[in-house]
């Protein structure tokens, strides 16, 4: 039995993030030996020149006030990825990294490959804002079974009645070989299960199981705060509250990959822990 991580959308360095909740989940890949895959949005970035989306209070305490707060936040991600660089396989980039790339000439995930590979042993691949991750393992037998993920890290907006279904279904139409299909982005978290036909070259029929993971944000999207401390401190920045969206479910998936090796018409079963 193997695992795999997958999760997305860290948002290191955002006020109301769950930096708990992503040390348990790196300590549990440690403890389960699982391989993870991280699909972008590893850093919020949303600089002061982001006259949009910019707030101070969105920052965390321990980078606001900072003039380098990219500084800050890459600082921040080696500090939390590092002791785990061993299993990091490929980090991917998002929207949140690319808008950075894109006014500052600066690619954060690019330099924090860098540093895991560089000084910390890692042996991590750029993922960019898609593409296949294939993994291969041999049974007692020595016979291959291979799992196909296809990932990206996602687009528009959050789709609060659909989840982001719609996503996965267009995929489904041009993205044959894929096993399991992987987006973050929407801050949504469920998998979901389908199985496809498929007419071999014997002309034998066969179905094949197929999964949907959309991995969830770490940010909490609502924040209790009093009207007296609103008055008091200002109030604290929440998108989910002024786009009237519901709370949203945290973190990552664990995939877990078993080898059927008696099994030739189902030689790999993925479950998902949800």
């Amino acid at each position: 039995m193997e695992w795999l991580l997958l999760c997305s959308d860290w948002h290191i360095g955002a006020a109301n993030v769950d930096y708990g909740l992503i040390e348990s989940e790196l300590k549990l890949a440690r403890e389960r030996k699982a391989r993870i895959l991280l699909n972008g949005d590893v850093f919020d970035a949303i600089l002061p020149s982001d006259r949009k989306r910019y707030s101070p209070t969105a920052l965390h305490e321990r980078i606001r006030g900072r003039a380098d707060v990219m500084n800050g936040v890459l600082d921040w991600a080696i500090e939390l990825c590092s002791p785990y660089a061993d299993l990091f396989d490929v980090i991917g980039v998002g929207n949140h990294e690319t808008a950075v790339e894109k006014h500052h000439s600066f690619d954060p995930v690019s330099a924090l490959i860098g540093y895991l590979n560089k000084d910390h042993g890692g042996n991590v691949k750029y993922g960019g804002y898609c593409g296949f991750y294939r993994k291969s393992w041999v049974n007692q037998k020595r016979i291959y079974r291979t799992l196909t993920i296809y990932r990206h890290h996602g687009a528009g907006g959050s789709s609060p009645v659909t989840k982001g279904m719609t996503d996965f279904q267009r995929m489904l139409g041009f993205l044959p070989d894929a096993d399991v299909f992987h987006i973050g982005h929407k801050h949504n978290r469920f998998v979901d299960s389908g199985v496809r036909l498929r007419c071999l070259a014997s002309g034998a029929v066969k179905t094949e199981p197929y999964l949907s993971v959309m991995s969830g944000a770490y940010m909490d999207t609502y924040q209790d705060q009093s009207p007296l401390e609103a008055l008091k401190f200002g109030r604290s920045a929440s998108y989910a509250a002024d786009m009237n969206l519901p709370p949203q479910r945290k973190g990552g998936v664990f995939l877990r990959v078993e080898l059927n090796s008696n099994n030739h018409s189902d030689p790999i079963k993925v479950t998902a822990e949800v």
